[in-house]
C-alpha cells in the first residue's frame, strides 16, 4: 500500500517559520515543500 500526501499549493505564509524553516527565502519554498511531500497541486 502506498500513501501519499500533498497540498494544494505551497504559498502559505503561516507555514513560514512553522512547516518552512526560519529564513528560508520563498523563492525557494517549492524546492523545499518538494522533498518533504509527495504531491504538490499547481493551479
Amino acid at each position: 500500500m502506498s500513501i501519499y500526501v500533498g497540498v494544494g499549493g505551497w504559498t502559505f505564509e503561516p507555514w513560514r517559520g512553522v512547516f518552512y524553516p526560519e529564513g528560508l527565502t520563498q523563492k525557494r519554498e517549492l524546492g523545499f515543500a518538494s522533498r518533504a511531500l509527495t504531491s504538490i497541486e499547481i493551479v
